[in-house]
């Protein structure tokens, strides 16, 4: 893959070619929403900077372009979150997932990057690269360092080897240490356009063109997003949460029925349909009109008596929830005071 297969982010793109030509190599901070291109512009940009070629881009010919995208390339690096107790031979098969696989995952909620990984890099840097002039080494969700870690990059960033390029990702500029910030070239990603995300998935994909054009609509200009609902169209809208708002009345009155039942159910799925339910309500109140928004205002307030102050609350309550959600370790209780709260 190469800058001109990544969809939209033509300034990014603009910006990393023009460093490319330059000669420029900064440490480099990625900042955007999730699946818009960070992880697989950081990949391209890696094979840029060591293609055998040259040519201020992936060639994707090259010894070096085909073990960098095999994960196999011993000068490019991919450090990622992980789970606690992770055992070191599940870490290469992970990465595979988790850097390549072209419905990106999400980061483990739980997951972390340890100083020891951290300890283990600077380790590593310690010797020239034995495979090239060039080293690059990627830090996807770099938000997700503990403090310690952070502070041990900080000093490998201080102190920065002509041959290595880092390149860091996040979704969430501010959660990185601003002395990590202040020293990286920070590149925006922008949300996709629904007509863009909508073209690409017909052109590329062979996406039927109303489908395409409803995941461009669903999407909010990630193409993940549209890629998940082109997969799985039933989680953006799951069964039991129609119910939920469909039977509301009698539901109230059987919380804990229904909580009890939902106990073995998978929370990301109810999560992900009340999220984009409340957002497609939202738009439908601001009168930005898609495929499923009437649907989802129609769902949440029939009657249209819910203020839109109301429902930007309960959006920020679940987008809270989202990130307690590992707290809860009695899933029953986790449903259960989610129902009480958007219920009431």
């Amino acid at each position: 893959m190469s800058f001109s297969a990544i969809a939209n982010q033509e300034y990014a793109k603009a910006q990393l070619i023009a460093d490319l030509t330059a000669q420029h190599f900064p440490s480099y901070l990625f900042v955007g929403p999730k699946g818009v291109g960070k992880r697989t512009t950081a990949l391209v940009l890696a094979k840029a900077l060591c293609c055998e070629n040259k040519l201020l881009d992936s060639c994707d010919n090259c010894y070096r372009c085909k073990a960098i995208e095999n994960l196999t390339y011993p000068e490019v690096k991919i450090i990622f979150p992980v789970p606690p107790n992770t055992e070191e031979k599940d870490i290469f098969e992970l990465q595979k997932e988790y850097a390549y696989n072209k419905m990106r995952p999400e980061s483990p909620s739980n997951g972390t990057i340890s100083i020891d990984r951290i300890r283990e890099l600077k380790y590593e840097m310690g010797f020239p690269p034995i495979a090239g002039r060039r080293r690059v080494v990627i830090i996807l969700d770099a938000d997700k360092m503990t403090p310690e870690a952070a502070n041990s990059f900080l000093k490998t960033l201080e102190e920065p080897q002509a041959q290595t390029s880092f390149i860091l990702t996040t979704e969430r500029s501010s959660a990185i240490l601003a002395t990590i910030r202040s020293r990286c070239q920070m590149i925006r990603f922008f949300g996709i356009k629904a007509s863009v995300v909508a073209t690409y998935l017909e052109q590329k994909k062979g996406v039927g063109k109303e489908k395409a054009v409803i995941a461009g609509e669903v999407c909010e200009g990630s193409m993940r997003r549209a890629l998940e609902y082109i997969k799985a169209p039933e989680q953006f809208l799951a069964q039991e949460v129609k119910e939920w708002f469909e039977n509301k009345e009698s539901i109230k009155s059987n919380l804990s029925t229904v909580s009890l039942k939902l106990k073995d159910a998978p929370i990301g799925p109810l999560i992900n349909s009340l999220l984009f339910i409340y957002r497609q309500a939202i738009l439908a109140k601001l009168g930005i009109r898609s495929y499923y928004s009437a649907v989802c205002q129609n769902l949440i307030d029939p009657e249209n008596k819910i203020s839109l102050d109301t429902l930007l609350a309960k959006l920020e309550y679940l987008l809270k929830t989202i990130g307690d959600a590992e707290l809860y370790l009695n899933k029953r209780l986790f449903i259960h005071s989610i129902l009480v709260h958007l219920l009431a």
